[in-house]
């Protein structure tokens, strides 16, 4: 990516309307194990808040909208792992030069 953007803005990018879903996901993916466990706890703390405030007074489409949330974030991390396990397995191209 060309810009690194902090936990907060890609949080925020994951679970705000308004947001854009390409780069949360792609900083996401991006960033190292730190950083996703904290883009992790501040997507887990807006789940929190849609649980327990719902949205606009409906606490069913806060619910929806959580577990649509959690759905997402499922996939991301499975998204992650295989990028993290490409980057382990990859050889690099000096050493298939010679094949």
């Amino acid at each position: 990516m060309s810009q690194d953007l902090s936990s907060e803005e890609i949080a925020r990018h994951l679970t705000s309307p308004d947001g854009n879903d390409w780069i949360g996901r792609a900083q996401y993916v991006a960033a190292d194990a730190d950083g996703r466990a904290e883009i992790r706890g501040l997507v887990a703390d807006h789940i929190k808040t849609l649980l327990v405030t719902g949205i606009g007074g409906s606490f069913t489409e806060g619910a929806v909208t959580a577990e649509n949330l959690c759905n997402a974030m499922w996939h991301l991390m499975a998204e992650s792992d295989q990028e993290d396990e490409l980057a382990r397995t990859e050889v690099p191209l000096t050493e298939n030069a010679g094949a």
